[in-house]
């Protein structure tokens, strides 16, 4: 278990140092971009490394994008049953 943790924190180090992260006033965000719930924060993601964005992707954001990928793959495989 210490190995993993060990490991985790290395991970987090790294996403860390790579992908700054700036907390800013929810109103001066775009609509999609501010988080839902009174007293959470907004932030900006200072990273030009793509897994930057996947890592501080609001919720919401991410849900829509799995679930295109799935209907993506579910229209795929329905076109291969009708042949």
């Amino acid at each position: 278990m210490k190995a993993e943790l060990a490991k985790l924190d290395a991970v987090n180090e790294k996403a860390e140092a790579m992908c700054q992260v700036e907390f800013v006033e929810k109103r001066v965000l775009k609509k999609e971009d501010k988080p839902y719930g009174n007293g959470v924060l907004g932030y900006r993601v200072h990273g030009t490394d793509p897994e930057c964005q996947w890592m501080a992707i609001q919720e919401p954001k991410y849900v829509d994008i799995m679930r295109k990928i799935q209907e993506d793959r579910a229209i795929k495989v329905m076109e291969q049953r009708k042949l």
